[in-house]
């Protein structure tokens, strides 16, 4: 695990750039849920930033999608494990093509 997570460290640490532009994306996708949230607390329905893949259950209450406040914590985990994934994805396709 160790040597895992140092290879994708090494993989976006050698490219400030290119985790700069992890965390913009991340940052923006916050930005979008903040006024998704506000926008929910005026009254309208906007489409979720966020959605669990259907196969997900650990969202399956409807709670989780009618309470403001339990749907934003969904789309912040959601964002946040997506943000992850890529971090881990992107640095094992490059592990990848160097193999």
């Amino acid at each position: 695990m160790i040597r895992t997570l140092g290879q994708v460290a090494e993989y976006w640490l050698a490219d400030p750039a290119r985790a700069l532009d992890l965390q913009a994306n991340l940052g923006r996708a916050y930005l979008e849920l903040w006024a998704h949230a506000a926008r929910r607390m005026t009254g309208e329905t906007p489409p979720p930033v966020a959605t669990p893949e259907p196969r997900d259950k650990r969202f399956s209450d409807p709670e989780w999608s009618t309470n403001q406040f339990f749907d934003f914590l969904k789309q912040a985990y959601l964002l946040t494990a997506q943000w992850a994934d890529r971090l881990v994805s992107d640095a094992q396709d490059s592990i990848r093509t160097r193999s």
